[in-house]
């Protein structure tokens, strides 16, 4: 404030704030779940735990909603193959390579992946038992 009025002085002709008077866009908004209850708390992260937290005004749950770039609610992604395929053979591959780093455990899910799709690609051959099987799996190799 001090740096204000001295710049004030110098130059009289200009009109200084020592705030801003923009609005702050957060891609977090948390709603109140109540309706008619205008709260909002907007956030830049993630940060809001709404277990633990609820509206100051009416007590109900918060909601989250995130916001895309041009301020409208975004929809959930679908998510994709490879993260459905990491989620399944993640755990599994960290118990059979229990002193590997993340990173490789990554680069060998990512290894498998490549094969498993190359070989869907291919021609697809029927197993002994006459059925066909499309789920994700991991191959189990030896430990390297």
């Amino acid at each position: 404030k001090r740096w204000t009025r001295r710049a004030m002085v110098v130059y009289s002709d200009l009109q200084i704030s020592p705030r801003h008077s923009y609005d702050i866009e957060a891609k977090f908004h948390y709603v109140c779940s109540t309706k008619g209850c205008p709260v909002v708390v907007k956030r830049h992260s993630k940060s809001f735990d709404t277990d633990r937290f609820r509206c100051g005004r009416c007590l109900s749950p918060l909601v989250l909603r995130v916001m895309g770039q041009d301020g409208k609610v975004q929809k959930p992604r679908k998510a994709s193959a490879f993260s459905l395929f990491v989620k399944a053979n993640f755990k599994s591959l960290r118990a059979r390579h229990p002193s590997l780093t993340h990173g490789q455990l990554m680069s060998k899910l990512s290894a498998a992946w490549r094969e498993q799709q190359a070989a869907s690609t291919a021609t697809v051959s029927p197993s002994p038992n006459g059925s066909c099987s499309s789920s994700p799996t991991l191959k189990h190799s030896s430990p390297s």
